[in-house]
């Protein structure tokens, strides 16, 4: 039996990537809501949660307002604005909001492909499935790009349809019973990123079935522009160093520096083994792991100001 449905859009990563690809992720929703209609499904309530603090309102209703078809296909767009909230805060207070049986979270900053909303919704009517997943990658079109697809958190674009358990999934493209989800919710922490590993590993912990299926696939940006590369390695930096104790701080500079050297060689090993998966010339090998060396060298950075300096990432180089 088909369920209602909810998806659920922060508008926090708009701010740091072009809106283009916000206006991408919107149509490709329009094109991909009225194939579940069709199928029997109900329309969705659109969920879309901001800061009033970092965005202006009226972008989001002219980036709505420009888009007819996913105007018709939707039952209902809700703004919400949700004042000094942030990424994971912002999902969690989208789906206390919600009303659906179901709801999937898709980040304002990645790009779904056909058949990604058909995938996911099939999947988690299934029985035992509490959280289904799918297949965050970065496009990669530049050196730049395909640099970051092949070191970067995400994995690389599969290309299979398979549903297997998993203990990790990330946040920008997960579905969910709802009344599972509000049991537990995105974890409130001090970290940028990383709550949903967390969310996860809880979740298999209690016995809920997580799932990842290959052919729901999304592609996220890399880090936009020189100021988001260098902030998004900081944050990442600082959020190493929230895992460590402040009464050790040079046990925590060499633990730094040893997860620096495992992931410069890890990322220049990967760069080099696997670049025919995004079509990485040879010739351009050497510019992609000097990219992960800049990259981790600031992680590395971060992390280490972070001991002696716990509020200054967060208070200048925030995303």
């Amino acid at each position: 039996m088909k369920q209602d449905y909810s998806i659920i859009i922060e508008w926090e990563n708009a701010k740091l990537s072009d809106l283009g690809r916000t206006r991408r992720m919107l149509t490709s929703l329009a094109e991909q809501i009225p194939s579940l209609t069709s199928h029997g499904w109900p329309a969705p309530d659109l969920l879309i949660s901001y800061n009033p603090e970092n965005i202006d309102p009226n972008i989001i209703h002219e980036t709505l307002a420009d888009n007819s078809g996913l105007r018709a296909a939707i039952k209902e767009a809700k703004i919400v604005p949700a004042k000094d909230m942030s990424y994971y805060e912002l999902k969690n207070h989208g789906a206390q909001l919600a009303q659906s049986e179901f709801i999937i979270f898709l980040d304002s900053d990645v790009v779904p492909e056909p058949g990604w909303l058909m995938t996911l919704l099939t999947t988690i009517l299934q029985p035992g499935k509490d959280a289904v997943a799918g297949n965050t990658y970065v496009e990669g079109k530049s050196i730049y790009a395909k640099a970051f697809a092949l070191f970067w958190v995400f994995p690389l674009r599969g290309h299979g349809s398979a549903i297997k358990p998993s203990e990790h999934f990330f946040a920008n493209n997960v579905a969910f019973r709802r009344s599972v989800f509000l049991h537990y919710g995105f974890p409130c922490r001090s970290t940028f990123r990383g709550q949903c590993t967390e969310l996860a590993r809880t979740l298999v912990g209690a016995g809920h079935g997580v799932y990842i299926h290959e052919a729901a696939i999304v592609d996220h940006p890399p880090p936009n522009g020189l100021r988001h590369f260098i902030n998004r390695a900081l944050c990442a930096g600082y959020d190493n160093s929230l895992y460590e104790s402040p009464d050790q701080r040079l046990t925590s500079i060499r633990k730094a520096w040893e997860r620096f050297t495992s992931d410069v060689t890890r990322a220049c090993r990967r760069i080099r083994a696997m670049r025919h998966h995004v079509s990485l010339r040879k010739a351009d090998i050497l510019s992609a792991q000097s990219l992960a060396l800049c990259y981790f060298s600031l992680v590395f950075v971060g992390e280490c100001v972070s001991h002696y300096f716990p509020t200054l990432i967060p208070r200048h180089f925030a995303i």
